[in-house]
């Protein structure tokens, strides 16, 4: 599915019509029919995604098990971190976690949000860990292998 396909999918899932996703965005009427191979311009792509609450990641279709094995590294080394660190350190861990996850197209916009010091990892990013260690031993390992990641991680 390219993205333009992808696009008229998600506006049915919502009810959402071809023409008021245009309008509402500013785009002629029928710019969205008349985009060949599914080629979107990166400006027109960020604002249809925040429109329908998805992803950039998700909305161009990158592949998901590539975006998987990149966040399960990027999980594990700061969630090793994070225990160790205090204050500043610690948001600007966890701001960069939540970045992370967001830049995977695991969190929309409007989800992202860095948790607080006290309360360690957002309810998103455990349940991301959790998602991570429900996989069976072989492919956390082989997720983190394939990702280069630290001896100790592995």
């Amino acid at each position: 599915m390219n993205t333009v396909e992808r696009i008229k999918s998600l506006c049915k899932e919502q009810k959402i019509p071809i023409y008021k996703l245009e309008k509402d965005l500013g785009f002629a009427n029928g710019y969205i029919g008349q985009l060949k191979k599914g080629v979107v311009p990166d400006d027109r792509i960020a604002k249809i995604a925040k429109y329908l609450g998805v992803s950039i990641p998700f909305l161009i279709g990158e592949d998901d098990r590539q975006r998987a094995a990149a966040l399960a590294y990027e999980i594990a080394a700061l969630r090793k971190a994070i225990p160790t660190l205090s204050g500043v350190q610690r948001r600007d861990a966890e701001e960069r976690l939540a970045d992370a996850v967001y830049q995977h197209g695991l969190l929309t916009e409007n989800e992202k949000s860095p948790s607080s010091e006290e309360e360690g990892l957002s309810d998103k990013d455990l349940r991301l860990v959790k998602w991570f260690r429900s996989l069976p031993q072989e492919k956390q390992r082989a997720i983190l292998i394939a990702q280069d990641a630290p001896a100790d991680l592995v």
